[in-house]
């Protein structure tokens, strides 16, 4: 169901090794957090979608990939403009590590939340039944981080249903990898 393309598992091999950055040198512990869901949504994802990682991305692919990935920057642009958005405190990092953490978050959580959270939903309901109960379980996540902050809650669940949305039409991780490593940067900033 998945496609595993090298830009996508690339990305996953760097944040591995931001994590042990980040754990070992800046001795940021949280930074296991995201290991782990990243491990465990690639365990997932390969076990509902076993094969090889497509060394190349067909043309097509790429083009679509870059389409989506601005669709879903479009819409978290509009997210953040209609609710007000209040990104993680990393007041302990540096803006560096802060974006690193950024980009280790985001691939993770797009392992576990749409490599494996959204496809096994996909196996069991309709794409738009799997599409919403992956944002609300997004979001339900995100209470880790906003509490009760119902309108950055809200804008997780959103931003988790366009990131499954298009995880759903492209079966692909690389647009929804690189929109929210984008989106996360663009809040540490």
């Amino acid at each position: 169901m998945i496609k595993f393309d090298i830009l996508s598992f690339t990305l996953a091999l760097l944040s591995v090794m931001v994590a042990a950055y980040l754990y070992v040198v800046v001795q940021f512990q949280l930074a296991l957090v995201p290991l782990v869901l990243l491990l465990a949504g690639m365990m997932f994802s390969y076990i509902m979608s076993p094969g090889d990682i497509d060394q190349e991305l067909e043309e097509s692919l790429q083009q679509k990939n870059i389409m989506y990935t601005g669709l879903a920057l479009l819409c978290f642009a509009v997210f953040g403009f209609v609710i007000k958005f209040l990104p993680l405190s990393v007041e302990k990092l540096s803006v560096v590590d802060a974006m690193l953490l950024g980009v280790l978050m985001a691939v993770s959580e797009e392992y576990f939340f749409r490599g494996a959270i959204t496809q096994f939903f996909m196996t069991r309901f309709s794409e738009p039944v799997a599409v919403v109960m992956s944002g609300i379980i997004f979001a339900a996540y995100h209470t880790a981080v906003y509490g009760q902050m119902i309108t950055s809650l809200l804008y997780a669940a959103l931003a988790g249903m366009v990131l499954s949305y298009i995880f759903v039409k492209t079966k692909s991780l690389t647009p929804t990898i690189l929109a929210h490593i984008a989106n996360n940067i663009l809040a540490v900033i």
